[in-house]
């Protein structure tokens, strides 16, 4: 990496903390009397956390010393805005217009965050290792074709002969499968490097995302989703442990 970074530690409890946290609010949630009410408790939720990763983003795009973490982070903030765009449009569609939010153009914003997250990770893999090597392109695209293939395989187990829900989850897991793979090579590219920590954690952030987008693309093969199913908790989790990776990258840079 050309530009310098301290190094930086992570504290293991802020996750559990965040997992805590995530599931005292689904039990929460669980006990309004009013489901209406807690529509838009889980509305102002959803919003309220890729939003606040995004100033996380921005924050450091602004103040950071790096010009790497400057462009990196701009990108990445970018894809937590297109989430927000997400969320916004889903409430409109669901909750104002009374429309069924999937599919909707609301699924081009949440799609945005995989290119944009890889473009983020990218920057900072490169910096540090400019070419892949062979290996590591087998294995990240084994990673990501068991992912693939785990979804192809229980849902057709299922539901029998593939249909237009299938498919139509079939390019968002494939968005999210390649975006881990590239994360899983970053934590072994700065494994030495005073970031590996950082690095993990933000791969639990995108294990945590892309476990939520498998579970709720099967669900929505069987129409099962809603606003106050358990795998909201994946997507509350992941913004969260991102945000705090987004915070120690911040100290990194200074």
């Amino acid at each position: 990496m050309n530009d310098s970074v301290s190094n930086v530690s992570i504290n293991v409890k802020i996750l559990f903390l965040i997992i805590a946290l995530v599931v005292l609010f689904q039990i929460v949630i669980s006990l309004i009397p009013s489901e209406d009410d807690a529509d838009v408790i889980i509305s102002v939720v959803s919003f309220i956390n890729p939003l606040s990763a995004a100033f996380a983003c921005f924050y450091l795009v602004k103040n950071s010393n790096t010009h790497l973490f400057r462009k990196s982070f701009l990108y990445f903030g970018f894809g937590f805005i297109a989430i927000v765009l997400a969320e916004i449009t889903y409430v409109v569609y669901d909750l104002i217009l009374g429309l069924d939010p999937y599919p909707s153009i609301a699924d081009v914003f949440f799609f945005a965050l995989y290119p944009f997250t890889i473009i983020f990770m990218l920057l900072n893999i490169r910096s540090v290792s400019p070419h892949v090597g062979n290996f590591a392109k087998f294995w990240m695209a084994l990673i990501s074709v068991w992912i693939v293939s785990s979804f192809v395989f229980v849902s057709l187990q299922e539901i029998g002969d593939a249909n237009f829900d299938f498919y139509y989850g079939l390019i968002f897991i494939s968005g999210t499968a390649i975006t881990l793979s590239i994360s899983a090579y970053g934590v072994k590219i700065f494994q030495k490097s005073p970031l590996k920590r950082i690095w993990l954690f933000l791969m639990i952030g995108i294990i945590a995302t892309t476990i939520g987008d498998v579970w709720y693309y099967y669900l929505e093969l069987f129409g099962e989703y809603d606003l106050f199913h358990p795998v909201n908790g994946f997507w509350y989790a992941s913004y969260w442990i991102l945000f705090y990776a987004i915070l120690k990258f911040k100290k990194s840079s200074k």
